[in-house]
């Protein structure tokens, strides 16, 4: 077949989630079918990466547009209010996409298939090519969930208004595609609830399971979140507040730490950890894994990541329900960050726990989340539903 790619972003280095989905989804297809990809980026290193990565995994590179700035951004975002849309899309609007867009379609591909929401253009619903759209978040649950836990009360009601935003957006526009794709079945149901009428399909993030590592000696302890969110970061924060272990090694990481969360790690006796290069290296060297958000939907990259390399997980029932964890067995669900310290309490005192949810951690991820099964799915999601 030959497939359209919209990208919003260039899939390497893959170091967000979102990065991780398209990517795999990308590798995929370009061994299989013949794939052209229009592309945006950020900036030239982004270009540069783009082009990198177009002959050595196989696909056409047939443009590259820098994201909508200046005024014209304005513009767009203007009229994104008017018309009822995520503000989100004004990056990826403009006369160059719509030019770029049309040339790609008017060669007929098989499918046209678009990662991220801000790319989706009226031009795909309208051509008659099948569309698959590949949505990181049902983003009105996403918000709605943030408008109960945003620390402050601007960021509740903005999070409101957002919330209901995307879901007249959603309502309207996912029934117009071929199919939908959401990560996980949380979203699916909601989004089948906003759009009856849409053809929503799973397409999970792919995880490989990690070679197992037996540490000994002092046992280590890693919280993680993207605390450039204030949300996040005022959940890790809360729960630095009950951590009292001395026994156990603190390591806090993630991007976008405050001045006000790298004093809580250590106040708590921590070290906070802002980047790493050998990510899967890293979470081998640990044993206990604390995720302490809870607005949570869609993508739950970093705990999959976390139950693959084998790590004892504890995490709010949300972010564990959108993984389709249901039990204690393969991760703690625990609702509040006293609780989670009180997990990470016992878990420290019962080696034999901790290597059993190990081991069960590891096979919950094959069992839903190995890269042939989702192959699988993406395959299954294109070949059913063309004619």
């Amino acid at each position: 077949m030959r497939i359209l790619l919209v990208a919003p972003h260039c899939p390497v280095p893959a170091d967000m989630g979102i990065k991780t989905h398209l990517g795999f989804v990308l590798r995929t297809l370009a061994a299989r079918h013949q794939v052209e990809v229009l592309a945006f980026s950020a900036s030239e290193k982004e270009e540069r990466e783009w082009r990198g990565i177009a002959e050595s995994w196989g696909f056409r590179l047939r443009d590259v547009i820098p994201l909508r700035r200046g005024w014209g951004l304005v513009a767009e975002r203007l009229r994104a209010i008017v018309a009822g849309e995520p503000v989100g899309v004004a990056h990826y609007r403009g006369a160059r996409v719509r030019r770029s867009l049309a040339a790609a379609l008017a060669e007929q591909p098989d499918w046209a298939v678009v990662d991220y929401y801000p790319t989706l253009e009226d031009q795909l619903l309208t051509s008659g090519i099948r569309t698959l759209l590949l949505p990181v978040d049902c983003y009105s649950l996403y918000y709605r969930r943030l408008s109960r836990t945003a620390p402050h009360w601007l960021g509740r009601l903005k999070a409101g208004w957002l919330s209901r935003r995307f879901a007249r957006w959603e309502s309207r526009t996912y029934s117009r595609l071929t199919a939908v794709a959401p990560v996980g079945q949380v979203d699916a149901a909601e989004l089948r609830r906003l759009a009856p009428a849409a053809n929503v399909r799973v397409l999970p993030v792919a995880v490989p399971a990690q070679a197992m590592v037996l540490r000994s000696g002092r046992p280590r302890v890693l919280v993680c979140g993207a605390f450039w969110m204030p949300a996040v970061e005022a959940d890790a924060i809360e729960f630095l507040g009950h951590w009292a272990e001395p026994a156990a090694e603190l390591i806090v990481w993630g991007r976008g730490g405050s001045v006000e969360l790298q004093a809580a790690v250590r106040e708590a006796g921590g070290r906070y950890v802002d980047w790493v290069r050998d990510y899967d290296g890293f979470l081998a060297e640990a044993d206990i894994y604390v995720y302490p958000q809870r607005a949570a939907a869609g993508l739950q990259t970093k705990v999959q990541q976390a139950m693959a390399a084998g790590l004892a997980v504890i995490a709010a029932p949300e972010i564990l329900e959108a993984l389709e964890v249901d039990s204690d067995l393969a991760a703690v669900a625990v609702d509040s960050a006293a609780g989670m310290a009180e997990a990470v309490h016992d878990l420290l005192g019962d080696p034999a726990r901790r290597a059993a949810m190990s081991q069960a951690a590891r096979e919950h991820i094959v069992q839903r989340f190995d890269p042939e099964l989702v192959r699988a799915t993406l395959t299954q999601i294109l070949e059913e539903t063309h004619a």
